[in-house]
């Protein structure tokens, strides 16, 4: 018997990183990604660069061109997968924006669907659609929380909320303190263990009928 089809959208709703971004305002990578939503593709993957407030983030009173991450057919069992990058620093966020404004603007070739929104320049987000090929060569980025869900398309329906955990990817150690010269470091505190969860990612999935 054939596998389900159903044609989806997939929206940023709102992310939950409290226990591992520090307070304040930082800048990350949020990177989406669909793994084998139908026969013949492996991946697709989405990315933005959003600005966290104390490891918070909350876009649902946004504009339905500012949250799409999606909209993609899917068949039978697939997974979504979400990551968050570690702050960016100004060096590599200018380099992620370069790379996205290369894309909107035609000089880089990309896979990706080209559904951008907003404004290319030094600003707090940047709209989804800048492809992975593109952030892997933008320098010192390192994700500091992944996770992933299964779904089974046949059992997708209306409106649902989907929630993706986010676990730390290795063990996180406090910085190493400063000692003299010829004594002993301090050891340096485990923060968190690989694997603990530390937050989730919530996304919104309409089924188009």
């Amino acid at each position: 018997m054939p596998a389900a089809k159903k044609e989806i959208e997939l929206l940023l709703s709102f992310v939950d990183a409290k226990a591992r971004i520090a307070s304040g305002k930082s800048r990350h990578i949020l990177e989406a990604e669909l793994l084998y939503p139908r026969a013949g593709i492996a991946s697709k993957s989405a990315s933005m660069t959003q600005q966290l407030s104390s490891g918070s983030l909350d876009v649902r009173g946004l504009p339905w061109y500012r949250r799409i991450l999606f909209k993609e057919n899917v068949e039978g069992r697939f997974a979504i997968k979400f990551r968050i990058s570690r702050s960016l620093g100004q060096a590599a966020f200018n380099a992620a924006m370069r790379y996205i404004g290369s894309v909107v603007f035609g000089a880089v070739e990309t896979t990706v669907d080209k559904h951008y929104g907003g404004v290319v320049g030094d600003v707090a987000s940047s709209p989804f659609g800048y492809g992975r090929k593109q952030l892997a060569k933008t320098p010192s980025i390192e994700y500091i929380l992944e996770g992933g869900i299964d779904l089974e398309a046949s059992q997708l329906n209306g409106t649902m909320q989907i929630e993706v955990p986010l676990f730390a990817p290795s063990d996180v150690f406090s910085p190493a303190a400063s000692h003299a010269k010829g004594s002993r470091p301090e050891p340096r505190k485990l923060l968190c263990k690989e694997g603990q969860l530390l937050g989730k990612a919530s996304l919104t999935l309409n089924v188009i009928e």
